[in-house]
């Protein structure tokens, strides 16, 4: 984002900030800049904070693991290769994925104190963060989940399936890409598509 070019005070300088934005040199420095910041201020535990100095939080955390599924799936980035990064980068999947497993367990145990646990876990518990985790992780699918962590994954996984309509269109939409993703479920993507064309609004102007 820039806005500095949309506040250039006339023509030429317009273009001289314009001339900066395409220096391929200039933004190679500003992405080792980022790049280097980014690695500082990842905390201990793997996650990343909205500030420096600040502390841990999920969405931001997300918000970038998913940031970096974006460019490898368009081809543009090159953080498998680099093992420093790499490393970070899986050090945050792993952060994800115990805020998985400690959210499920926060689950089961507040089942239990109810008089039919089943039911009370058969009931919609997808809330927003989770499912963006599930999107977020369904980037990186070839770093598998360890084995302490399947059952939790597994039980969202299936709430996306029973319980996706009870999202809102931007949330389904991001559930049909992460079950896509993922594989196994291929029937509630298509389902989630269907639905969308048919609450899509019509205009012989605009299209869809």
């Amino acid at each position: 984002e820039t806005p500095w070019v949309l506040d250039a005070q006339d023509e030429a300088q317009q273009r001289q900030r314009l001339g900066l934005l395409f220096d391929l040199s200039h933004m190679g420095q500003q992405l080792q800049t980022a790049r280097k910041q980014l690695l500082e201020r990842q905390l201990d535990d793997g996650s990343f904070s909205w500030m420096p100095d600040g502390r841990s939080d999920r969405y931001i955390t997300q918000h970038l693991v998913a940031g970096f599924g974006h460019l490898d799936a368009l081809g543009v980035s090159n953080f498998k290769t680099d093992l420093i990064w790499y490393k970070a980068l899986m050090r945050a999947i792993d952060y994800l994925d115990q805020t998985l497993q400690t959210e499920y367990l926060q689950l089961t145990a507040r089942a239990k104190q109810t008089d039919h646990p089943a039911n009370y876990l058969a009931q919609n518990h997808l809330n927003p963060p989770m499912i963006h985790y599930l999107y977020a992780r369904s980037f990186f699918k070839d770093y598998p989940i360890k084995e302490n962590h399947q059952t939790a994954f597994k039980y969202y996984t299936q709430q996306a399936a029973q319980h996706w309509n009870q999202s809102t269109r931007h949330l389904q939409a991001l559930l049909a890409l992460a079950l896509h993703r993922l594989g196994e479920d291929q029937s509630t993507p298509q389902k989630i598509v269907r639905a969308a064309r048919e609450n899509a609004l019509q205009s012989e102007a605009l299209g869809m």
